[in-house]
């Protein structure tokens, strides 16, 4: 059964190899640590860091925000999680800032007459994010193609790339389609 929970903070278990960081995971890593990434689609992914630490993690979040009175409380208590564990590493709360991406509308059905299950869960977290006053430096989130993102804990720096959409694929076009150029947040 894979782990659902994921922190690797000494520098032992540390490698240049990225880590995938998968739904409902989150890791944390410091300078000699590795790029994180992870690949989105409706998923956000809070990425959390302390600039004069150069300590930082990401939680790829899939969780329903739902008209219960659970509402967003699940989704919450991810980006939480990650607040502590960078908090238990020597970061205070009022130094983090935040890069959020994620939450595309890429599943084609059903969603035209209420809000999107992706838009929904990215307005959680930047509103959880306002709320502590947690500052984000940057943001990537909506639309409705897929992306994948390396994000560098030690500096902060997010790079997004857009997934190309599969269905009209052809090498004459993959050149001019948005998913071949990275952006840096």
């Amino acid at each position: 059964m894979p782990q659902s929970r994921q922190a690797i903070t000494d520098p032992d278990d540390m490698h240049e190899m990225p880590i995938e960081v998968v739904q409902g995971a989150h890791v944390v890593a410091g300078a000699a640590g590795p790029e994180l990434v992870a690949t989105l689609g409706s998923c956000v992914a809070v990425c959390l860091y302390a600039p004069g630490l150069a300590i930082g993690g990401m939680s790829h979040i899939y969780r329903h925000v739902t008209d219960t009175p659970l509402g967003d409380g699940p989704l919450i208590a991810e980006i939480e999680i990650l607040v502590n564990h960078l908090m238990r590493q020597g970061a205070t709360r009022d130094a983090l800032a935040a890069k959020v991406a994620g939450g595309a509308h890429v599943l084609g059905f059903g969603m035209s007459a209420r809000k999107r299950h992706g838009t929904q869960m990215s307005e959680a977290a930047m509103k959880y994010l306002a709320a502590e006053r947690i500052p984000v430096t940057g943001a990537s989130v909506g639309g409705e193609v897929a992306r994948r993102i390396r994000f560098q804990p030690w500096s902060g720096e997010l790079f997004v790339t857009y997934v190309a959409d599969a269905v009209d694929d052809t090498v004459e076009d993959a050149q001019d389609r948005p998913g071949n150029s990275p952006e840096l947040f």
